[in-house]
């Protein structure tokens, strides 16, 4: 089988490439760029058409790299990028995401350093240096390291080390991945406006009509090397002005539920007690930040030293407290104590031999072979 694959990020760009890699990659790259398959020798460049019923697709450089490699670099527009991809499949290749073409053709090497292999393939697909470095570090010392020690460790010393693996692994997860933090509240607490004031962007309309959005609005935003996608909600209320704020609510909290995190928005305009007793009847159940806006309202010094101790007075119109407001947020994403270096599980296929080491099931010698050098998995496996 030979795979193709398109290996350039899926960003605009002048030029892309498309990876060819299997026994029949000069055949078929013969077949597509009208080249003689002997002319296809490794470390050899060579310029090329592509065309399709007569017509040019586009004019190419062709990397061959080593035998059954071959990089075709062509003009980054996409509608020529998958017009190629599709020419390549006519010819016999099979499409292929770049992750798996990545462990296809490193597996076609594969020396046994499971861990080693899944480093050098998943630490190209992270969201942020913090999480490729943590990635890259399990081959070195990290995972691999403790690993190999457990060959000298009773059963119930390696399922100890593996339970604080798994709880760092948890950890870890947080930079793999965006995280997602919902900004809820009553309507016109100013929740929009603060999207706008961590995103550094107009992306929420703002108005002071109550319910203007009616809709989820989302932004990216880093934060200490973490991903985050902050998510503008519907103002929320114990008695809906009509089925369609209703309908919008509902919506906000399904996806309130499933955030990672929650930043509860309060107006210190309306009664603040009813709006922290709301909050308590919701029952969210992800991490909730509580956070009370407009902190230059006359309203809300008067208040001074009758709020929560927990409560955040902030102001997003002028940004007042909102560094304040994202150490919380780090705080409790829980990865403050973790180290690049510390040992951690980012693969599923890792995870699911750790979990067996922690409940001291199977053979531990077995787990830790397994773990060391099984073969990994072709499908995405990057915990997410």
């Amino acid at each position: 089988m030979t795979f193709a694959s398109v290996t350039t990020p899926k960003t605009g760009a002048a030029i892309s490439i498309v990876s060819l890699f299997g026994k029949d990659a000069e055949r078929i790259c013969s077949e597509t760029c009208g080249i003689p398959a002997e002319r296809l020798k490794p470390e050899s460049h060579l310029l090329a058409r592509i065309c399709e019923g007569g017509r040019e697709v586009d004019e190419v450089v062709l990397g061959c790299l080593a035998p059954g490699r071959i990089d075709i670099n062509c003009h980054g527009n996409p509608i020529i990028v998958r017009q190629i991809v599709s020419l390549l499949e006519k010819a016999g290749a099979e499409a292929a995401e770049p992750s798996e073409f990545m462990l296809r053709e490193k597996l076609a090497v594969f020396s046994g350093d499971a861990i080693g292999l899944e480093a050098e393939v998943y630490s190209c697909f992270t969201h942020s240096l913090k999480a490729c470095a943590i990635i890259k570090a399990q081959a070195e010392e990290g995972l691999k390291k403790a690993a190999a020690g457990w060959v000298k460790c009773s059963s119930r010393e390696a399922a100890r080390e593996a339970e604080n693996i798994l709880h760092n692994s948890q950890a870890a997860r947080k930079y793999f991945r965006k995280q997602r933090i919902a900004i809820a509240g009553v309507p016109n607490c100013g929740k929009s406006t603060l999207l706008n004031r961590l995103a550094g962007d107009q992306a929420a309309i703002v108005s002071d009509v109550q319910g203007t959005t009616r809709d989820w609005v989302s932004a990216g935003a880093r934060l200490a090397d973490m991903q985050i996608e902050f998510i503008d909600t519907a103002g929320l209320c114990a008695e809906p002005r009509c089925e369609i704020d209703a309908e919008s609510q509902r919506r906000s909290l399904k996806i309130a539920r499933r955030c990672d995190g929650i930043i509860w928005l309060i107006d210190p305009a309306q009664d603040i007690h009813a709006q922290l007793e709301y909050r308590k009847e919701l029952g969210l159940t992800s991490p909730v930040i509580t956070a009370i806006n407009k902190a230059d309202m006359p309203e809300l010094k008067a208040l001074e030293g009758r709020l929560p101790a927990e409560v955040i007075k902030i102001s997003a119109q002028n940004g007042f407290n909102i560094d304040k407001l994202c150490d919380k947020l780090l705080q409790t994403a829980g990865t403050e104590d973790l180290t690049v270096t510390d040992a951690v599980c980012f693969t599923y296929r890792q995870l699911e031999i750790t979990e067996k080491i922690a409940a001291q099931e199977g053979s531990l010698k077995e787990n830790i072979q397994q773990l060391i050098t099984a073969r990994p998995k072709l499908t995405f496996d990057l915990i997410s």
